[in-house]
């Protein structure tokens, strides 16, 4: 393979199976999240449905501010905000933070699609 090709694909595949292993390990720890805030199953699918909504409703206008933007320059500051709210869910006191840091990563995780 060409080595400036594996310079490209490498990251964004890599950053791809990052953000993919945070969605899934929320809902693995779905029953554990709701049993910590003692949630019902109505708020408790918001901590998943915030960030779907995000990312599928942003996709379009983070895509043209990236095009306006230098591309490389959106790639790392996507990835900079989608570790800030991964960093925030961490130590979430409360579901409402929990959600509100699932859709800050959400946004930046929009951004590298």
């Amino acid at each position: 393979m060409d080595k400036k090709l594996l310079l490209v694909v490498f990251p964004v595949v890599f950053t791809a199976n990052i953000f993919l292993l945070d969605f899934n390990t929320t809902i693995i720890a779905m029953p554990s999240i709701i049993d910590e805030f003692d949630l019902s199953l109505r708020l408790a699918s918001w901590i998943i449905l915030s960030a779907s909504i995000v990312m599928t409703a942003g996709l379009m206008p983070i895509g043209r501010i990236a095009d306006l933007l230098s591309r490389k320059f959106f790639y790392i500051l996507s990835l900079f905000i989608s570790l800030l709210g991964i960093i925030f869910a961490s130590y979430a006191s409360n579901v409402y933070l929990l959600i509100l840091s699932k859709t800050i990563s959400a946004v930046g995780t929009t951004g590298t699609l």
